[in-house]
């Protein structure tokens, strides 16, 4: 456990920007520049992640150590949270996300910007009962061919993600990122068996 302590501080002293500060990155030990707290695994794709908790600049945050090192702030997420997010990131990355703010030129098979759009509008407006809403993320799946979104209906107080074969209301965390929660989402229908 020391040793991936010491690899993440390695990494987060570059990233919090000790290295202009002190100029010798011997002193990265497992235990500077960050005390970090050991959490427990969450599953990460064929494996699993090791979870790390540490405190800067006034700030909580997770490091997740995998394939790679990852620093996410905690922002409210707690821990169960944080490995559905994880979970969810990797089931929606392993589909070829297209976003409705990109227009991939390298992928002839997505629809056009304004079909992606069409869809996922027409699938929020099906299920609003005449609310006005907001759609917070759209995506569309290149390798699945299907749709979801996070929508924030009028009158609610969480979002919900709605896709062409999935729905979930009470979608919490509205002070994160957009993708982050839909991913926490995702998380959570593949933790109740509804989504593989």
């Amino acid at each position: 456990m020391e040793e991936i302590k010491r690899i993440i501080n390695g990494q987060l002293y570059f990233e919090f920007g000790f290295g202009a500060l002190h100029h010798d990155a011997g002193l990265i030990a497992e235990n500077w520049p960050f005390n970090l707290i050991y959490l427990g695994q969450s599953p990460c794709g064929n494996d699993a992640c090791e979870v790390f908790g540490f405190d800067a600049e006034g700030e909580k945050y997770y490091a997740v150590a995998g394939e790679f090192i990852t620093c996410i702030a905690v922002s409210g997420v707690d821990f169960s949270n944080l490995k559905r997010q994880i979970q969810g990131g990797r089931w929606i990355e392993s589909r070829g996300p297209v976003s409705l703010h990109e227009t991939p030129k390298d992928q002839p098979d997505v629809p056009m910007l304004a079909k992606r759009k069409a869809r996922i509008g027409g699938m929020t407006r099906a299920k609003s009962e005449g609310r006005k809403f907001e759609i917070l993320e759209g995506l569309y799946f290149a390798k699945t061919k299907d749709y979801v979104a996070l929508v924030q209906y009028e009158g609610e107080k969480y979002a919900q993600l709605l896709g062409d074969k999935i729905s979930l209301k009470n979608i919490p965390f509205e002070g994160i990122p957009s993708r982050r929660r839909l991913a926490i989402g995702i998380g959570l229908l593949i933790e109740r068996g509804r989504l593989a």
